[in-house]
């Protein structure tokens, strides 16, 4: 499966580096940055679904089967993720970054 590895902030990447050495991963050289209108000051964290459709309109017409976005934000309000091929990763979570790993 072609996919993408994006970075949406500064992360210790030593989590993910050996991903690279797979087959049909790739990542993107540059750090997304993410707007600060997407925070949500009364419940301090970031708005998912902002940052689903901000990235999607930047990534989503490229040719990847599935793009996985790796960030240390805290999230508000954890969506259960739509059949999308743009997936939210928390690299924090273990459990996440194990099913990154099993679905490459």
């Amino acid at each position: 499966m072609k996919t993408l590895i994006v970075f949406l902030n500064k992360i210790d990447i030593n989590k993910i580096l050996y991903l690279q050495d797979k087959k049909d991963i790739y990542i993107l050289n540059e750090i997304l940055h993410i707007p600060i209108s997407f925070y949500n000051w009364e419940n301090n964290c970031y708005e998912e679904d902002k940052i689903l459709d901000y990235v999607s309109k930047k990534l989503d017409n490229l040719s990847f089967e599935k793009i996985f976005l790796l960030t240390n934000l805290k999230l508000c309000n954890k969506m259960a993720q739509k059949q999308s091929k743009i997936e939210i990763i928390n690299v924090d979570d273990e459990n996440m970054v194990r099913k990154l790993i099993a679905s490459t």
